[in-house]
Order: C-alpha cells, then structure tokens, then sequence
C-alpha cells in the first residue's frame, strides 16, 4: 500500500467522507512541500505528513460540525429542523419565533448560553469558551448537547401537534 492511499484511508476514516478526505491529503501534501527543507530529519517527514492529516481531517470534521450547526440554527428560525443528513421530519408548526424560544427555555442555563452564544450570536468556540470561562471541549459538548435536546424537544411537540384534533 503506497502512503498516499495509507493517508487517504485515514483521512477518509476521521471524516467519513472519501471525497472530503482527497481534500485534506491535497493540502497536507501542499503543506509538506512549503515546508521542505524546514524537517532536518527526513526519516521524520512521514510521522510529520501523518499528524498534518490528522489535524487538517480533524479541522475539517470541525468545520462541517459548525455548518451543520449554523444550518440547524437556520432551520429552526425557520421552523424546519430537518438536516440534510437526518431522517426527522420537518417541523413547519414552530415557524414562529415564540416556538424556537419556547423550546430553548427548556434547557439547562449552562447549556442555552452556549448554543446562543453559538448559534444566534455567532461566536466560535474558542470566543465563546473565552466569554463563558470554560474550555472549547466543553463548549462543543454542551452545544452538542443543546442541538440535540431542541431536535428531540422539537420532534415531541411536533407529535403532540399532530396528535391534536
């Protein structure tokens, strides 16, 4: 197996994606050819190209969390929760603003400061862990957390709605 396909099947294993994960080798591989001559031991430079995949995989699986996150945040302003990779159904009934802020009540402080912050304010992790005074681990955790509560509580009223004569 050449390293290329090694660092492909990597990549592609972080991200789940062999497409986004042709990307990410291209610019480890652009990485590595700005950064020659800088590596003393050439013998290094394979252990160095495989940590550059991981964090530019690791980065990209960041990224694609943050735009499914804004994506679901503009989905509930809109009263559509569905995602594009998730099977829920959409959720035309919390079209109003009152829903969406209804369901965010029903969270735990902790947890709606950050999806807000997150969210509707815009804040990357690492500003919002600098507003909250906590880690981005953390932040990423409990935005997670929160997504997860608001699609669960969303579908709960959409069946009470439906349920409804």
């Amino acid at each position: 197996m050449h390293h290329s396909e090694r660092h492909h099947r990597l990549a592609a294993r972080v991200l789940n994606d062999a497409a986004e994960a042709e990307d990410v080798c291209q610019r480890a591989y652009l990485k590595a050819i700005e950064a020659e001559g800088q590596i003393d031991d050439p013998a290094r430079l394979g252990g160095w190209l495989t940590r550059v995949i991981i964090n530019e995989s690791l980065m990209a699986r960041r990224r694609r969390q943050q735009q499914q996150a804004l994506i679901e945040h503009r989905a509930i302003e809109m009263g559509q929760t569905q995602r594009a990779t998730d099977s829920a159904p959409p959720l035309q009934h919390l079209a109003d603003r009152e829903s969406v802020l209804r369901l965010l009540e029903q969270l735990d402080e902790a947890v709606r400061v950050v999806v807000v912050l997150r969210t509707i304010h815009g804040l990357s992790g690492k500003e919002a862990s600098q507003q909250l005074g906590c880690s981005p681990a953390l932040v990423s955790r409990r935005l997670h957390q929160g997504l997860t509560q608001l699609r669960t509580l969303a579908r709960i009223e959409e069946r009470q709605a439906t349920n409804t004569p």
